[in-house]
Order: C-alpha cells, then sequence, then structure tokens
C-alpha cells in the first residue's frame, strides 16, 4: 500500500517522538541510579527469623488462606490484635475496610518474633530506617556494626526465611530512595520461604504470593 507524502511526515514525527521520549526516560533513571550508594564488597552474614515465618504462616491460615476478608465480623477481632499491638491504635483510630492495615500486620508478626524494628503502621517507617543504615554503610562500611536491618535492591541479596521485601506503590523505588526515603504509598511481605511471601491487607485479607515477584527491595536482618 502507498502512503501519501503526509501520512509518511507523521510516521517520521511519531517515530522521533517515541525516541526523545525513551530516551529521556533513561536519562532520567541513570541520574537517579547514580545517586544510590552501593553496598558492593559489604561483607555480611544474613539472619534468618524463622519464628516469624512461622507466625506469619499461622496467620495466614487463621485468614483461611485468604477466604476470610476484613469486612467479615470473625475478622474484627484479628485486626484489633494488630492494631492493639502498635500501642497507640485504638478502635476510635481505625475502621477494618478503610484503614489500611498491612503494616500494622506486618509489625505484629515481626514483633511477635522477637524483631521490635517494626512498630509502625507505614512500611516506609521501617523502610527508612533500614535505607538510613544503608546510606551509613555505603559512606563507610566501618560506619556500623553487629546486628543491623539494612535495605538491599533486588539482585544484590537473596531474601532469607523473615526478611521483610519492600515495594513502592507509587514512583519508583530508585526515586524514592534518592530522596531519602520516607512517606510514601508501599507494602512489604514476610519471606517464609519456598519462594513465598505473606502480608496482609491484600485482597482484604492476608494472602500468600511469590517473592520477588512485585518487590523491588528487601529489608534485612544482618550481622557484620
Amino acid at each position: 500500500m502507498l502512503l501519501n507524502e503526509e501520512k509518511i511526515r507523521l510516521i517520521i514525527r511519531e517515530a522521533l517522538s517515541a525516541i526523545g521520549n525513551d530516551q529521556a526516560y533513561s536519562s532520567s533513571r541513570s541520574t537517579v541510579n547514580d545517586e544510590i550508594e552501593s553496598l558492593d564488597g559489604l561483607e555480611f552474614e544474613s539472619i534468618s527469623n524463622d519464628q516469624a515465618a512461622t507466625i506469619a504462616k499461622s496467620e495466614f491460615v487463621t485468614w483461611k488462606e485468604g477466604k476470610l476478608k476484613e469486612k467479615e465480623k470473625e475478622a474484627y477481632p484479628l485486626l484489633k490484635k494488630y492494631w492493639d499491638d502498635l500501642g497507640d491504635w485504638d478502635e476510635s483510630r481505625w475502621k477494618p475496610t478503610e484503614t489500611a492495615w498491612s503494616a500494622a500486620f506486618i509489625s505484629f508478626v515481626m514483633k511477635a518474633s522477637g524483631d521490635d524494628f517494626y512498630n509502625s503502621a507505614a512500611h516506609t517507617t521501617y523502610a527508612t530506617k533500614a535505607l538510613q543504615n544503608r546510606k551509613k554503610l555505603a559512606s563507610d562500611p566501618k560506619s556500623l556494626t553487629g546486628v543491623q536491618h539494612v535495605l538491599f535492591l533486588k539482585g544484590e541479596a537473596e531474601p532469607t526465611i523473615g526478611d521483610v521485601m519492600f515495594y513502592v506503590r507509587e514512583g519508583s523505588l530508585e526515586d524514592w530512595m534518592a530522596g531519602g526515603g520516607g512517606k510514601r504509598p508501599s507494602h512489604t511481605d514476610i519471606y517464609v520461604g519456598d519462594n513465598k511471601g505473606i502480608g496482609g491487607n491484600i485482597s482484604d485479607t492476608v494472602s500468600k504470593s511469590d517473592a520477588m515477584s512485585t518487590h523491588t527491595a528487601i529489608i534485612k536482618k544482618i550481622n557484620i
């Protein structure tokens, strides 16, 4: 089929525009990536948390493996248990179907396993603390010693049982990290082994999903 000159010009303009957009996107990501500190060469030992995985699996069963939904009467005492564990979230501050409870779930499980690093109604609270530790280690590997929680990018380390897998729901992880972390819609799941993670408030229940399928980072408990 023959194309007239006007159509040919339109096709060329669209192609050039697409190339320009691709170049701008790549350049932007490259600039952001340059601002992310590397952990190359960091020597550490991953600390597993089998108890966290056991508790997460138990909660998953209690939620009838995802069949019990947050709006059901049976779910209310479970949600109350998570919120009460945070200490400052009485029943006047949350509603079963209106208040996001995924971070409260993670905090409950991790604290019950003996890990008090997690104690917030927002995933980015503990993710930001782990990011700050990453920045310190990247700047000076000797700045932190002993047991620490550190944010690793996907591909930098593999999840260990009891690790908390993280991703942001808006924007990119690189952008969030370059800005020093802080509040942003996000989600975490606990790695329970067999390439699976368990988290709360996905599809209005406690759910099990493939590990590192949507997650772009891992909060690891390590010994340096």
